[in-house]
């Protein structure tokens, strides 16, 4: 019985430091991503904006998969790495935009109006501008090269040398120039 109650003073204590620990505020949640503008568009600029939206789809996947490419000719595990889960990411996102799009497609050719088509429209922006952040984000996983000093257009410059051998020659004293003095030696 003696053993029960040490183990519960401490379980007890553990509780009190991780609960203190935690601290009095809870964590606030993240804010909501925000929503695209919503405008007021006609049927027929939706499903031209749509098939812009597309077409942005198709690049930017094009693009992050030439990215990969790209880490894996370099054989940077950790570029690869990051890329790579930009492209699932990216996949998860054209599957999403894939529904949405049939949606809103079916709305549109079910004879619906611009009101019943916006919502599905709006969805679509949106997964079309996360794209667009992914994207962005692959490119930063594989970051752009530093400029080489050659390139970067440094000027050095410097005091004159004292004894510089590029300058004159060594073994030939210039003209009323006085001899240094030799070195002490302790054997001379």
């Amino acid at each position: 019985m003696n053993s029960f109650t040490k183990y519960l003073a401490a379980a007890a204590l553990f509780a009190a430091v991780t609960v203190h620990a935690q601290g009095a505020d809870p964590a606030k949640p993240a804010a909501p991503a925000p929503k695209p503008a919503v405008v007021n568009l006609s049927v027929t600029e939706m499903k031209d904006r749509a098939r812009a939206f597309d077409a942005q789809l198709l690049e930017d996947s094009r693009h992050i998969a030439h990215l990969r490419d790209i880490a894996r000719k370099q054989k940077d595990v950790i570029k690869l790495t990051c890329v790579n889960d930009k492209l699932v990411e990216l996949k998860a996102q054209m599957n999403l935009f894939d529904t949405s799009r049939q949606r809103f497609t079916a709305t549109v050719d079910g004879g619906g109006t611009a009101d019943a088509a916006r919502p599905s429209y709006v969805e679509l922006a949106d997964l079309a501008e996360k794209v667009k952040l992914l994207r962005g984000e692959a490119d930063t996983c594989i970051g752009t090269p530093d400029l080489y000093k050659q390139e970067a257009g440094v000027e050095v410059t410097h005091p004159d040398f004292p004894d510089d051998p590029t300058v004159t020659d060594p073994f030939v004293p210039p003209e009323g120039a006085v001899e240094p003095p030799a070195y002490a030696s302790p054997f001379g």
